[in-house]
């Protein structure tokens, strides 16, 4: 487990170290993605900080709602269409209602905000296989292996789908703490797609120096 959360750290490190070094030859919407990726290292070292200045549970509510800000951001640009945009801003307005409703009153500290991480991980399946959808419908179409925002978009769809599962039956669970000790068990499989994401964003990182055409939007 420890050696799997220090590729994790290692992963995401060289994911912003690349960033960084490719970020002025990027296209708008892979700096949206890296920007994904600088939340990502701030709320790691927020992790390690927060429980020495206040509630760990309190940071997570707000890294949620940054978090999930930063996914409608980029899928906002993806999604060229104006029912989909508008409906974007409005999960939004709605997810930081919800986050800061379900903190306060239904999953309140120490408890896991759970019901707030599978709004987050709904949207990010939703808005990912909707560009991946109408990716595929589109004529003449080059392979999208090419595209470094279909990679990072691929990475984001693994991750969140477990992530929407894991979360799904953690909250079904905590009604039976004895059954509750059983997800320890898929904690490695996280840690596992969490390195998947990250791997998959590093890629599209550097096809960035091959000068490929990036994919603008839909």
């Amino acid at each position: 487990m420890t050696i799997l959360l220090g590729i994790t750290y290692f992963v995401l490190v060289c994911s912003f170290i690349i960033g960084v070094a490719k970020f002025s030859y990027m296209d708008p919407l892979l700096r949206r993605v890296f920007l994904i990726v600088l939340i990502s290292a701030i709320v790691e070292l927020g992790v390690w900080v927060s429980p020495l200045l206040w509630n760990k549970n309190y940071f997570m509510f707000f890294y949620n709602q940054i978090e999930f800000t930063t996914f409608a951001f980029f899928y906002y640009a993806l999604l060229d269409n104006k029912a989909i945009r508008k409906s974007i801003i409005l999960v939004t307005v709605l997810f930081i209602l919800f986050a800061f409703f379900n903190t306060l009153y239904i999953q309140r500290p120490p408890y896991t905000p759970s019901y707030t991480v599978i709004f987050k991980s709904a949207f990010v399946v939703i808005c990912g296989l909707t560009y991946i959808a109408r990716l595929f419908l589109q004529k003449n179409i080059v392979n999208p292996i090419n595209y470094p925002v279909f990679i990072s978009n691929t990475g984001l769809l693994i991750y969140y789908s477990f992530s929407l599962v894991f979360f799904s039956i953690f909250s079904y669970l905590v009604k039976f703490p004895e059954k509750l000790m059983s997800l320890i068990h898929l904690s490695p499989v996280q840690y596992i797609m969490n390195i998947i994401m990250d791997i998959c964003i590093i890629i599209a990182f550097l096809l960035v120096k091959k000068k490929l055409h990036l994919l603008q939007s839909i």
